[in-house]
């Protein structure tokens, strides 16, 4: 049953934020209490009004109306707190750090001791919580804002509550079912009636102070105005600021008003110019409560792309009538093997890769395990010189998922406070595992400047992809050499679980019987629509290649892999036709236009394409100069595994790529299996998949040696590679001496054709060029 949360609304009195708390209510959930900042009174100007001439210009805050925010009481009847701002922004970097021992006390800034502007809302909510005991959730109405989410959520976390920002990039999302125009338009259908008080764009005049945004006329003004000059027609950048004076009768139980005479026109420098009020007040509305109809009347966005809703109807045509996940697949009863695991450190050109660290006390439970585990990190990043903020990518394998709990909270301890921790992978191998061994980790640990670290850590909820369950990030971006702009980005799993309610996805049962089949495909769908969401975020233009991890069970394996290639391959279909162009109609669509976040901390974003196919180029040769077939995919390995988080029964996994060049290639004539190389920053780099058959020893046990190892890397040598990092993904022995890879042992491994493998091998070289 979905849980009901206790809202903290956050309000600033502008449109935004009211509207994200009606989505909360929409969503089931209960607001108890509203809470806001307002500026410090100015020296000397103990007067109201001076108070409200001046504006705050806070990255953080608006402050216009703050005079007026107290009527907000009356008119909601909800209990409303309010704390002045102290401090300024000290820290202006996109995501917010805050130091590991703050957590009870405020973090000072790094000159000076001044406090940051952020955390007078910690105040603030350590206050609503004392107040309202029940508290577990926050409400803010950022969109496109990073700056300020980040700053939300590390309050939030800080505290015990659940951030939520359902307006989250919701200018991307699909439009919901008979929507006529934008998000403006959405506003105006439930009523809200929110006044522009501030205009701060070349393309917007003092004409349009104390005129509703959510009025047509005024949205085509707005459009005008950002077209001409830039910015975004949402105010995302500061173009405009809003006051609401009105919403929904079931909400708003009184509306504001203001006399013209209370407003006053304040002109700033650089054309900026505001409204200051000096008085105002409210009056009960005429008319009946609406009986909940403003509900039906609140838009939210659809939960499937176009694209991945499409992927979701040609997996279930695909489907054999009467075919389900029960029948010819016969596993072998798997016992526990002493797979010859051993620990690996690897220092390359531009990466340290430090692979299967166990504890030496296998015996003990294991969140002792993963302590031992995370003080031999510090140890060897001691010895080799590594930083615990560069690692960018984590693989955590578990005997049991019943154990991730306790594993999270010793892990956490390392990671939960920093600004970006690395990206994750967390599986469960069970018997894969050598005895005793509850916890087995790697690290990819990145050598650049501190500074060029990016990466995506949404903890809020919203419509748009789930929120981290864990202290990792979505992704972390890392430059290929000095070309800041051309990066790898290591992505971490997406599992299947609903955005706005963080609940994995399902089929509602039919007759009292759940279709296993139709509930893995609806898995995939949407697991694999997250990782697009997350990777055009980061501005993923192609993937090296992807893992689909699978919980079977007793169920069919074969029909599972299938299921996934096929999601994976119709998703890289290179499109027939170009898209279509946007109506030509001369009615401003608000949804349509591309939004850009102007001010010195908000970075213009610019749409991808994923995949995009003018980055690529697919001849490959062998030395006799025979042209080679290469498929236009990115490589994939389904991988079957014992559990996942949250009981999911998929989870993808992918390495991106942005801004670089690509070449797909095939290493032809390899001794052990089949090879497809995918290359890129100028060939200097390349990921290599490789397939390893069972051949002639079906589930008899193979025994992959160094020799083995070596035999691969000597052929991709011959086609000029470098030494690579190896991860080798198998349910076979390992030699005991075996060294120079990283391991997942696994249940079974499968290729994007269906066949059952005895191992999957991937291979990254980097820092020589690759001749394909």
């Amino acid at each position: 049953m979905r849980r009901r949360l206790n809202v903290i609304a956050l309000i600033s009195g502008g449109k935004d934020s009211f509207y994200s708390l009606l989505h909360c209510l929409a969503n089931g959930h209960n607001v108890v209490a509203l809470a806001n900042l307002f500026p410090p009174v100015l020296p000397g100007s103990p007067l109201a009004e001076e108070e409200e001439e001046a504006d705050l210009n806070s990255f953080m805050y608006q402050t216009v109306g703050h005079t007026l925010v107290p009527l907000y009481q009356d008119a909601l009847a909800l209990p409303l707190y309010r704390q002045q701002i102290v401090g300024s922004a000290v820290n202006t970097q996109l995501d917010y750090h805050v130091w590991p021992d703050s957590k009870s006390a405020p973090p000072p800034s790094a000159v000076g001791g001044e406090l940051d502007e952020t955390e007078s809302l910690c105040t603030l909510l350590r206050r609503v919580k004392a107040a309202h005991p029940s508290a577990d959730a926050v409400s803010s109405g950022a969109i496109l804002s990073t700056y300020q989410r980040t700053r939300i959520e590390s309050v939030a976390l800080r505290l015990g509550l659940i951030p939520l920002a359902y307006l989250w990039r919701y200018p991307e999302l699909p439009a919901p079912v008979a929507r006529k125009g934008g998000l403006l338009e959405d506003m105006a259908a439930v009523g809200l009636d929110a006044r522009i008080v501030k205009v701060a764009s070349g393309g917007l005049n003092e004409d349009l102070l104390w005129e509703n945004v959510c009025e047509k006329a005024t949205q085509k003004q707005l459009g005008r105005g950002c077209v001409m000059f830039g910015g975004s027609v949402l105010g995302e950048g500061g173009e405009y600021e809003t006051f609401v004076v009105d919403g929904p009768a079931d909400v708003w139980k009184k509306r504001l008003y203001l006399r013209d005479e209370w407003k006053k026109v304040v002109r700033g420098g650089g054309g900026e110019c505001w409204l200051a009020f000096h008085d105002g007040g409210t009056a009960f509305k005429q008319g009946a409560l609406d009986n909940g109809k403003w509900v039906e009347n609140l838009k939210k966005p659809e939960l499937w792309d176009p694209a991945f809703l499409g992927i979701l109807q040609n997996l279930e045509k695909e489907a054999d009538d009467g075919e389900n996940l029960h029948g010819s697949y016969n596993r072998p009863t798997q016992v526990r093997k002493e797979r010859g695991i051993q620990r690996f450190i690897r220092k390359g050109e531009r990466s340290l890769k430090i692979s299967n660290l166990t504890a030496s006390g296998v015996q003990a439970e294991a969140d002792a395990q993963m302590a031992e585990i995370m003080n031999s990190l510090v140890e060897v990043l001691n010895q080799t010189g590594g930083s615990i903020d560069r690692i960018s990518f984590v693989s955590l394998i578990l005997d049991t998922m019943n154990d991730f709990q306790a594993v999270n909270e010793i892990y956490a301890q390392q990671f939960q406070a920093r600004p970006l921790p690395p990206a994750r992978i967390t599986v469960a191998c069970g018997n894969s595992l050598p005895t005793g061994v509850k916890v087995m980790a790697s690290f990819v640990i990145e050598s650049y400047h501190d500074q060029s670290r990016k990466g995506l850590h949404v903890q809020s909820r919203s419509y748009w992809a789930p929120a981290n369950i864990g202290p990792y990030s979505q992704a972390i971006a890392v430059p290929l050499g000095k070309r800041q702009e051309a990066s790898l980005i290591y992505m971490a799993g997406q599992v299947p679980l609903v955005p706005s309610t963080m609940e994995v996805v399902e089929r509602e049962p039919s007759n009292g019987y759940i279709n296993r089949l139709s509930n893995f495909q609806l898995q995939t769908s949407l697991a694999l629509q997250h990782l697009w969401r997350v990777g055009k975020a980061m501005k993923v233009e192609w993937w090296t290649g992807a893992i689909a991890y699978i919980v079977t069970g007793n169920e069919n394996m074969e029909t599972k892999v299938k299921v996934a290639s096929s999601a994976w391959k119709l998703i890289h279909e290179k499109p027939t036709h170009s898209d279509q162009s946007l109506s030509d109609g001369d009615e401003f669509d608000v949804w349509d236009q591309k939004n850009r976040e102007v001010s010195k901390v908000l970075a213009q974003e610019e749409e991808v394409n994923l995949p995009n196919f003018e980055c690529l180029s697919t001849v490959a040769r062998h030395k006799a100069g025979v042209e080679l077939s290469v498929p236009v995919c990115p490589a994939f390995f389904a991988v079957e595994v014992d559990g996942l988080p949250r009981n999911c029964m998929i989870e993808w996994q992918a390495v991106g790529l942005a801004r670089t060049q690509i070449r797909l290639g095939a290493v032809p004539n390899m001794d052990h299996g089949t090879a497809l190389v995918c290359s890129y920053d100028n060939g200097c780099c390349n990921n290599t998949y490789i397939e390893i058959p069972l051949g002639d020893t079906g589930e008899q046990d193979l025994v992959i040696t160094s020799t083995c190892l070596d035999l691969i890397h000597e052929r991709l040598r011959s086609h000029g590679a470098d030494e690579a990092h190896t991860t080798i993904y198998t349910t076979q022995n390992l030699a005991p001496r075996l060294t120079g890879a990283q391991v997942i042992p696994c249940k079974s491994v499968w290729s994007a054709e269906g066949e059952k493998l005895a191992a999957a091998i991937v291979m990254e070289h980097e820092g020589r060029r690759v001749s394909l």
